[in-house]
């Protein structure tokens, strides 16, 4: 998944339990795609699959989370906050998205024929349906943050429940309405994925500090979890499901209050894939196809052992692509940027 200020909110808050959120929810992002070598012939190894499945997707939730929290506070100055995520999120975003398609193109896999076609249209909405939907998914409520910061920002903490509990409600409702296959039309807005994106700045109002009842509520939240897999649910269940949204909630306290405990000589290296996180999500995907192609599937419950390994090979060459393209291409295009908005801000200038 992506991680919305990875070369940008790090360096404005440098708090490292983020930090370490963001890193461990890069990895459930890569773990989550890398489940695909389970041997599902073999029992113990989709229990590993149903239980571990649920797990790694609260990365997406995390991600969400962590880009409302930092995305909602209040911002003075719109054109500094814009320009940020331009540089943060839509550059990291065009690159890789190019990057991709020439990928496809190598490989004769692309739809559209032309590179630059298909670069455009990738754009445009036609990578939504892999990995990237995610990026569809973010940018609108990026794009509106500061505008609604204001509104949030006024809230009370009472207000801050109120809003959170009517969208998990009618998340209830959707949920069950899908189990049951009845047809529910009802619209709210901040609903669907936007959720977890104004939840991540109003958890701090709704609950002042992590306890054992959250913990308790997010391991039972992961025992249903997996009970409905194995009973087949499918829709919302990783996702929309109200359940998993306690899991999810209960994932980011336990990151938060474990970050603490973690040995100072790790602290460095976990800030460095933080920093990294969002191009390690756009190019994970391309390192697992290519390296899947050559690797042998092992059966049984060997396939465990095999999915830890190959999440941490996917992981370190992910994080060292990254860091290459952020380092060489993405900062490049950034002081392009850069010198763009200083142009037009001096010409704004001149003009007053």
């Amino acid at each position: 998944m992506v991680d919305s200020g990875s070369l940008d909110v790090v360096k404005l808050k440098r708090v490292f339990e983020y930090d370490f959120i963001r890193s461990v929810a890069c990895f459930f992002v890569v773990a989550v795609h890398c489940l695909t070598i389970i041997d599902f012939t073999d029992a113990s190894s989709v229990f590993y699959f149903q239980i571990m499945q649920a797990v790694f997707f609260t990365g997406n939730a995390l991600f969400f989370m962590l880009s409302g929290k930092f995305a909602l506070k209040q911002k003075s100055d719109l054109g500094k906050y814009y320009k940020s995520k331009v540089k943060s999120i839509l550059v990291p975003m065009l690159v890789f998205f190019f990057i991709r398609t020439v990928y496809e193109q190598i490989l004769g896999i692309n739809p559209y024929g032309n590179i630059f076609v298909g670069f455009f249209k990738n754009i445009l909405g036609g990578l939504n349906d892999t990995e990237y939907w995610f990026l569809f998914e973010l940018i609108g409520n990026i794009m509106l943050a500061p505008l609604l910061a204001k509104a949030f920002a006024a809230f009370s903490d009472k207000e801050h429940k109120l809003i959170s509990s009517l969208i998990y409600i009618f998340h209830i409702f959707l949920f069950v309405c899908s189990i049951a296959g009845i047809v529910f039309c009802y619209k709210l807005p901040f609903t669907g994925w936007s959720f977890y994106f104004y939840l991540g700045y109003s958890l701090d109002y709704i609950f002042k500090k992590s306890n054992a009842a959250i913990y308790i509520c997010g391991a039972v939240a992961l025992v249903i979890t997996v009970l409905l897999k194995y009973q087949g649910v499918i829709i919302y269940v990783h996702d929309l499901s109200p359940i998993f949204t306690v899991l999810a909630i209960a994932m980011y306290y336990f990151l938060f209050e474990s970050s603490k405990y973690l040995p100072n000589f790790l602290k460095a290296p976990t800030s460095f894939i933080a920093k990294h996180s969002y191009s390690i999500y756009l190019c994970h995907m391309m390192i697992l196809d290519t390296l899947f192609s050559f690797i042998p599937r092992l059966m049984s419950s060997v396939s465990i052992l095999y999915h830890i390994l190959l999440s941490i090979v996917v992981m370190g060459i992910s994080l060292l692509v990254a860091f290459v393209i952020d380092t060489f291409v993405i900062k490049f295009c950034q002081m392009g940027v850069d010198k763009v908005f200083a142009y037009f801000k001096k010409k704004n200038a001149e003009y007053q």
